[in-house]
């Protein structure tokens, strides 16, 4: 099965070390002590790495978004074939610092908002020429949208991606609407109670596909028709124990509702849905953003 995954680029670094003293230079902090780093894919390169991982190596998983030379050695090593678009600087990389003591974070740098300076630019249109031009894409099975609002997926790149791939499968991770016009038939949304929450409030609503709602420790709830409010079907949550870190669970749940789709080689968000609920099941006895893979899954 050929995969595409399109979505905003973000690195996560972490950084651990030890807390041992007070900071002597400003009274109510703390000196956290370097020990070691290291960075990971986040958001939707995350999502495209958990595919990969779940499924191997038999199926082509390829990624479209921004990249930077650091961001390309990630892939590579997460074997995620990327369109050789245009690489933007490392520094202007939407990058979560991330400083960790005794596996808890205590506090988050994040450098750049967003992608707003690429929007209307050589590289924004780079992406569309990629997609238009590569010619490994003629045929994509399934294809993954992971929106983390970052400015990637302007509304032309989505439409090329409808029109051109029509007859695909589609799963969104979504944080704002999408336009119904040229929406697939065969399509799964999902999002997470908050998200949900604010769609209601605009009154988003959208005309085709299936509905996950992500809850948290409630588990999550699934729908083939979000106006009819009895049409919601609610799963619980798997007790795995105690939680270690929910930190990209939802990458990890829309990337197993993904490797499903592309094992089973067919569209059934009944199964896709359980699957990705396993699969955060297993994130969460895992520190940080990271892989999981289906001897993980099975353990279960």
């Amino acid at each position: 099965m050929n995969v595409l995954v399109v979505g905003d680029t973000i690195l996560d670094r972490y950084i651990f070390g030890n807390i041992e003293r007070v900071n002597p230079e400003a009274a109510y902090s703390l000196v956290l002590d370097y020990e070691y780093s290291k960075v990971t894919l986040g958001g939707a390169a995350n999502v495209a790495a958990n595919i990969h991982s779940l499924v191997g190596s038999e199926h082509n998983i390829y990624y479209l978004g921004y990249v930077s030379p650091e961001t390309s050695e990630l892939l590579s090593k997460n074997k995620v074939k990327y369109l050789a678009s245009k690489f933007i600087k490392d520094e202007d990389m939407l990058l979560k610092t991330r400083f960790v003591y005794d596996n808890h974070i205590i506090l988050r740098l994040d450098t750049n908002k967003d992608f707003r300076s690429l929007v209307k630019t050589q590289y924004a249109e780079d992406l569309i020429f990629r997609l238009e031009n590569n010619n490994l894409f003629y045929d994509l099975d399934l294809i993954i949208i992971s929106d983390y609002a970052k400015k990637t997926l302007s509304q032309d790149l989505l439409n090329k991606l409808f029109t051109k791939y029509s007859d695909a499968i589609f799963m969104f991770d979504i944080k704002k609407p999408i336009n119904n016009t040229f929406l697939p038939e065969n399509c799964i949304f999902k999002c997470n109670q908050k998200e949900w929450n604010v769609l209601q409030d605009i009154g988003y609503r959208p005309n085709k596909g299936w509905f996950v709602r992500t809850e948290g420790k409630y588990g999550y709830s699934l729908s083939h028709n979000v106006d009819n409010e009895n049409s919601w079907i609610n799963y619980p949550a798997i007790n795995v124990g105690e939680i270690i870190d929910t930190v990209g669970c939802g990458d990890t749940f829309i990337a197993g509702m993904a490797a499903d789709c592309i094992r089973s080689g067919k569209f059934t968000p009944e199964d896709h849905a359980d699957y990705g609920n396993k699969c955060s099941a297993v994130k969460v006895k895992k520190f940080g953003t990271t892989t999981i893979t289906k001897e993980d899954v099975d353990s279960l």
